[in-house]
């Protein structure tokens, strides 16, 4: 279990500083030592963290179903106390692979659903969020929108004085 929890970490903190080919290996690789220790909870997280890597290397299509079967084991399994930070954060990317597929509709439902679960309380995830919020109404052409999402994941910045968010964001 330590050496899949180590692996899981190893992945994700590739991910974050964008090193996304080591990502997904470090991601493929923990997932099967999670399996063979039989954790449930860290084998969806790394669903998760394979299907956030996919998006960031821009493998969308790859990414979706890795995405669905982690928010849908999360969405089960919401105790319903606290943010649900993972469930809020893998509702992000699912929104922003299906935008980036064309499919609007069912983007803004997701970031609809990952906004309710946190409200406007200021976290480090909700302004990338509304920063990728932001991106998804560039997409479509929704200027005035866009700008109000980008000066809200600003302001939450600010509020939770992260620079880290405002560097992925932007």
């Amino acid at each position: 279990q330590w050496l899949a929890r180590a692996l899981y970490w190893h992945a994700y903190i590739d991910y974050a500083l964008g090193n996304q080919r080591q990502a997904l290996q470090g991601a493929q690789t923990a997932l099967q030592a999670a399996a063979d220790c039989a954790d449930a909870r860290l084998h969806v997280q790394l669903q998760a963290t394979l299907g956030q890597a996919l998006v960031a290397a821009g493998r969308n299509d790859e990414a979706l179903p890795w995405l669905e079967r982690a928010v849908a084991v999360k969405r089960e399994h919401r105790s319903g106390k606290g943010a649900a930070v993972g469930l809020v954060y893998s509702l992000i990317a699912l929104g922003h692979a299906q935008a980036d597929l064309g499919g609007f509709t069912r983007a803004r439902i997701s970031f609809d659903e990952a906004f309710a679960l946190v409200g406007d309380v200021p976290h480090e995830v909700m302004a990338s969020a509304k920063g990728l919020r932001a991106v998804v109404l560039l997409w479509q052409g929704h200027w005035a929108e866009a700008q109000d999402a980008a000066t809200q994941a600003a302001e939450m910045l600010a509020a939770v004085e992260s620079p880290v968010p405002c560097a992925r964001i932007w």
